[in-house]
């Protein structure tokens, strides 16, 4: 079954957004939310969901902003990723494209206890449309 419609899921349907999306198969129930932003000077919130009676097991992966154009691949810029449980931060991720000299992709690996709001913001570093970062979200579901 698709979507979080039942009792232990959340309420958003498989999908990009804000949301998180439940997957329930016969090998259980997995979790996602995928967002891409494009590149503005001001913190944006991509994902804000809140779980269900589950406890959820996952990873975060965030992208620094990337030009995806095959004239401009090589240019980069800086962008920041926060985490927030229940309102308070328990992460701050940073991607360099520009330099090269950080990672341009972050993971944080994460457990959430059963009804638990989550919020995730990011910001860059300048307002340049043609860039997108992303910020995904995957896991499993444990009622």
């Amino acid at each position: 079954m698709l979507g979080g419609s039942n009792s232990v899921g959340g309420s958003n349907p498989s999908g990009t957004g804000t949301g998180l999306n439940y997957l329930r198969t016969n090998a259980g129930t997995f979790v996602s939310a995928y967002n891409t932003q494009s590149m503005i000077d001001a913190v944006t919130s991509v994902l804000n969901f809140e779980t269900g009676s589950e406890v959820i097991v996952g990873q975060f992966t965030f992208t620094g902003p990337i030009r995806f154009d095959a004239g401009n691949i090589s240019s980069g810029e800086i962008g920041g990723c926060q985490i927030l449980m229940n309102g308070e931060t328990i992460a701050l991720l940073k991607c360099d494209t520009a330099q090269e000299d950080m990672p341009t992709v972050v993971t944080f690996d994460v457990v959430f206890s059963p009804y638990t709001r989550i919020e995730c913001n990011i910001v860059n570093a300048a307002e340049i449309a043609t860039f997108n970062q992303t910020l995904s979200f995957t896991g499993r579901s444990y009622a």
